[in-house]
């Protein structure tokens, strides 16, 4: 019988306290647990970039840049990104069917950023923009 009572780690019968003092241990280590694996998570943004386009957005046109395309629309100027959120390609901008066209995989996008179809699977960022003087400036 004495064969099998359980045995802790020292080869002593686990007690009360031993389970206890293990417990609290436990405890301890989960209470630094959450707050370490938020520092470690943790990275700071960069600011965001402030890009200048001295070029003027005919009605219902638009100016393509290499990170971003301008849409003038009923609400204001709207900033899309061109790059595709599936693998990063630039997008082009198709304007028969007025969509934005990844080359590498056929993703495509509507002219708010939705995602229409193809591997991506989520939509296209959209970069604050305002007017100055005859251009705008886009914060990417």
């Amino acid at each position: 019988m004495a064969a099998l009572e359980k045995k802790g780690a020292g080869g002593e019968n686990p007690t009360r306290r031993t389970f206890l003092a293990t417990v609290f241990k436990l405890l301890l280590l989960g209470g630094f647990a959450a707050p370490l694996t938020a520092f470690l998570r943790f990275h700071v943004r960069k600011p965001p970039k402030l890009v200048t386009v001295a070029k003027t957005l005919k009605k219902g046109g638009f100016i393509i840049e290499p990170g971003f395309i301008i849409f003038d629309t009923r609400s204001g100027p709207r900033a899309i990104s061109r790059h595709c959120t599936h693998l990063g390609c630039r997008l082009n901008y198709n304007e028969e069917s007025r969509q934005l066209v990844c080359p590498c995989h056929h993703s495509r996008f509507d002219l708010n950023g939705r995602r229409l179809a193809g591997p991506a699977r989520r939509s296209l960022d959209l970069f604050p923009v305002r007017r100055q003087g005859q251009g705008f400036v886009v914060s990417i």
